[in-house]
């Protein structure tokens, strides 16, 4: 009995689920003349603390990312695989996008929601022609029940980097910024 109460309090691990490429992104990647592009360094935005970047307590619960390594980490590979799938990722490119994770949230209580956003800068041949901050939100119906609540919230943050890709990809200034 023990054990078991020792487990209920001390919450688990969950790492976030590394996800496919999504079929909204490919359509906003093929509605625009995009170059092929590369990525650079995701990281922690300034000032943050650090344990932001790498996990979330959702109730007892903590997610961590895929990866093993930061949520900063997690967005660059969420925008490589949908880039890939798109056909517009080259690790050799002169148009190379980098990202500081500024908001990541997610809570499950009264008014469940969640947060991402992250600082977006794109470098043509070392000149910097994009750098917009860009943040997505979702929200859904409360669940009083954990075995319900949690993996709704974990399932619904993890789904926000793909959301926060595509984001970027229609946002017009970005369209502008890396047009050939």
């Amino acid at each position: 009995m023990a054990l078991v109460v020792t487990l209920a309090v001390a919450g688990c691990a969950t790492p976030a689920a590394q996800l496919p490429p999504t079929l909204d992104t490919l359509q906003a990647f093929r509605t625009a003349t995009f170059p092929s592009m590369s990525l650079g360094t995701f990281e922690l935005a300034p000032g943050l603390p650090p344990g932001m970047d790498r996990g979330l307590m959702v109730r007892a619960e903590s997610l961590r990312p895929p990866n093993g390594l930061s949520f900063a980490q997690f967005l660059k590979d969420t925008m490589e695989v949908e880039m890939t799938a798109a056909g517009r990722f080259d690790p050799a490119s002169s148009v190379v996008i980098s990202g500081q994770l500024t908001v990541s949230e997610v809570t499950t209580m009264s008014t469940p929601n969640g947060a991402l956003g992250a600082r977006f800068r794109v470098h043509r041949n070392g000149v910097e022609v994009f750098n917009k901050e860009l943040v997505v939100r979702d929200s859904w119906e409360f669940q009083f029940i954990g075995a319900i609540a949690i993996p709704e919230a974990q399932a619904r943050y993890t789904a926000l980097y793909s959301k926060l890709v595509r984001s970027l990809v229609n946002d017009a200034d970005f369209r502008l910024a890396v047009s050939p």
